[in-house]
């Protein structure tokens, strides 16, 4: 039995999921508007009332839990499933917006012995299975660069709470900090830069930096002032391999200048939302090789922070 925790649209893509794969599960969702929306939606009941409440009437603990509830709430959530006992939970990002909270609840998963994953689902589309593909038989990666450019005339006027705006680089953009370095390798030495503001995000609105992931040279760059849009670029000594968007995958032929673009979506990426069916099959079936457990995101928060110039 799996608890899915939430009931917006993430939860509801995690419903498809697991109705797809047979796998029993009951959702606790909180308010009763978005309750009746995923039941119109899907056709599942929602127990409303939040986390706290159903664990407080004693339920038998399941297998594992999904939780899919929003940003600021993720923390609060995950740390009472783990304290109530449950051995393995797959939590959407950014699991958390500041390290006291991570501490938390890894001090909480060492005396429950649970297992916390965060939901980085871009390590599963195929596009990142042919990069790494391509990236084997290359020999390795020669060098690589990423742009995590999100749209502000997009995000400010979104109904959102000001401190997940203010962490936004944690709450959204660590999806491509995330893939670049599950890719190529984490920083063991960076530069970071930063300037301008926003009236939504006012630590900067423009990033830039350079490192090294072991020999291997990496740049970034993300202007929020101007156009542009996520991007991975992984350099080999026979290939460029471009993702831009992230779901797709050109490759340019050393010696060449035309980009090929390369076919790599399958029925599941049609059928559901990229990534999602591999990464819950990876997690349903403790295959934990490409999941990002907590461990991993305890280091890497520390990254994304420098990168965005957060204090964690």
């Amino acid at each position: 039995m799996i608890w899915i925790i939430g009931a917006g649209s993430m939860a509801k893509e995690y419903v498809s999921v697991l109705k797809y794969l047979d796998i029993p599960f009951i959702v606790i969702g909180r308010g009763e508007i978005s309750a009746k929306k995923l039941t119109a939606e899907t056709g599942e009941k929602v127990i409303t009332g939040g986390i706290d409440k159903f664990i407080s009437s004693g339920p038998q603990k399941p297998d594992a839990a999904i939780i899919a509830v929003s940003v600021e709430e993720l923390s609060s959530t995950t740390l009472s499933v783990v304290k109530y006992g449950v051995r393995k939970i797959l939590v959407e990002k950014p699991l958390c917006l500041f390290k006291n909270e991570l501490e938390l609840i890894a001090k909480a998963c060492l005396e429950n012995a649970s297992k916390v994953f965060i939901a980085y689902n871009r390590r599963f589309f195929n596009s990142t299975k042919l990069t790494r593909q391509i990236i084997e038989e290359d020999g390795g990666v020669t060098s690589f660069s990423f742009e995590f450019t999100e749209w502000s005339h997009i995000i400010e006027p979104l109904k959102k709470n000001p401190t997940v705006k203010e962490r936004w680089a944690l709450a959204n953009s660590s999806h491509v900090m995330d893939l670049a370095f599950h890719l190529c390798g984490k920083p063991s030495e960076m530069c970071c830069m930063h300037s301008g503001s926003l009236k939504w995000h006012q630590n900067a609105s423009r990033f830039s930096g350079a490192g090294k992931a072991g020999d291997t040279l990496f740049s970034y760059s993300a202007d929020w002032d101007a156009p542009g849009r996520w991007g991975i670029e992984v350099m080999t000594a026979k290939r460029r391999i471009v993702m831009r968007p992230i779901e797709t995958v050109q490759i340019q032929e050393k010696g060449k200048i035309a980009l090929i673009p390369t076919e790599c979506k399958d029925q599941y990426e049609e059928k559901f939302k990229p990534g999602l069916m591999r990464q819950i099959e990876a997690f349903i079936s403790s295959d934990e090789k490409f999941l990002c457990h907590l461990d991993e995101y305890t280091n890497n928060f520390d990254i994304f922070c420098k990168i965005a110039g957060y204090k964690p």
